[in-house]
């Protein structure tokens, strides 16, 4: 119940800009649109198959192996406001591996890889950047918070074998291949202006998972849920905008 609370309120955080535009606490004259492709470099599933040879500290934020990192594309729809708030509708695409060989738990001997759909709603704040009523900005940094849900399906193999339920040999450990779950999508992101309708950057995110199945297996010494984490060059289309002043400040 206590989960559920938490998705509610992260909804109603998104879902603020939109109401807020419709009673008058942003300005319905001005605004801009755009569409925003993510493409991914790097991307990783902290989860309970694969990882480092280290112990772990800060939450598990050393347990990864870059060669296990994969890809995360999403293609979004974003509405910004002239006090610097907005939101941005995302549909996300990817894919994650884990290998047990050249970690900790290489005993273990598990291996995965899983496909991961899901759709996502985020609040997001200006901090550097923002609406300037005589000029205009060629950096932009800014930070977001969202709610959203995710189906995630898995492959999982064990000392080279598919697994499909639980070993024999691990009764402790859960088998569990696809599972749909509700995210929290929080991180940061900054864009630089190549012209007054295109745009570059980069965004680095978390996207914390109600489920600690996302590659397939919960061990039996899990101790949380699994995460995603990634790093992404992201390009923008702005097809309206009515924040930009009309003098064309921009300095390209």
């Amino acid at each position: 119940m206590k989960k559920f609370l938490v998705i509610i309120q992260l909804v109603i955080l998104c879902l603020f800009p939109i109401y807020s535009q419709k009673k008058g606490l942003i300005s319905t004259g001005s605004s801009s649109m755009s569409i925003i492709l993510n493409s991914v470099g790097l991307a990783y599933c902290f989860g309970d198959v694969g990882g480092s040879y280290q112990e772990q500290f800060l939450n598990g934020i050393n347990d990864w192996d870059i060669s296990n990192t994969r890809y995360l594309v999403s293609l979004g729809l974003r509405q910004l406001f002239k006090n610097d708030l907005g939101y941005k509708v995302n549909v996300l695409y990817g894919s994650f591996v884990g290998d047990d060989a050249n970690s900790r738990n290489e005993l273990r001997d598990y291996s995965y890889k899983n496909k991961i759909v899901g759709f996502t709603l985020q609040a997001e704040y200006v901090i550097l950047g923002g609406f300037d009523p005589y000029e205009s900005h060629l950096h932009t940094l800014y930070i977001y918070l969202g709610g959203g849900i995710l189906n995630s399906d898995s492959k999982l193999w064990r000392k080279g074998l598919s697994v499909s339920e639980t070993p024999s040999d691990r009764p402790y450990d859960k088998v569990k291949l696809t599972t749909t779950t509700p995210v929290v999508p929080i991180g940061i992101g900054y864009q630089y202006h190549l012209t007054s309708n295109f745009l570059i950057g980069a965004e680095l995110g978390w996207i914390y998972s109600f489920s600690d199945y996302l590659d397939g297996v919960s061990t039996e010494y899990s101790k949380r849920n699994d995460t995603l984490a990634n790093l992404s060059l992201t390009l923008t289309y702005k097809f309206k905008d009515t924040l930009t002043p009309p003098c064309n400040c921009l300095s390209y």
